[in-house]
């Protein structure tokens, strides 16, 4: 089994805090700041939704839990440029993919529910 990142382990631990259900590993931790700082996120409702109050526009790092594939839009309504995060992936700055000012929808699943690709 490969390490896991320290910003993994830590989105993990946040997770699982929040609620114990979320040891299945279905979840995402966005993060207000690049390099997973700030304040975070846990997403742990598969399905596709708009993001919560105060975070439009606001996340720029995230992860996605062990077992989930979490699609990250720049826009509202799942338009324009996205990153879809495979079980354990992480990015520390979503400029790099051209999500400039924060992702506003996202969707995620349970990654042993799904076929690839995804």
């Amino acid at each position: 089994m490969p390490s896991q990142s320290p910003a993994l382990l830590a989105a993990m631990k946040l997770a699982v805090k929040a609620n114990p259900k979320n040891k299945n590993g279905v979840w995402a931790v966005l993060y207000k700041d690049n390099n997973y700082g700030g304040k975070p996120l846990l997403i742990d409702d598969a399905g596709q939704t708009t993001m919560p109050n105060g975070w439009d526009d606001e996340a720029t790092s995230a992860i996605a839990g062990p077992n989930a594939v979490f699609r990250l839009f720049h826009k509202a309504g799942y338009q324009s440029a996205h990153i879809t995060l495979l079980p354990g992936e992480e990015i520390s700055n979503l400029k790099l993919v051209g999500i400039h000012d924060g992702g506003s929808s996202y969707k995620l699943w349970d990654a042993n529910a799904l076929t690839p690709p995804y």
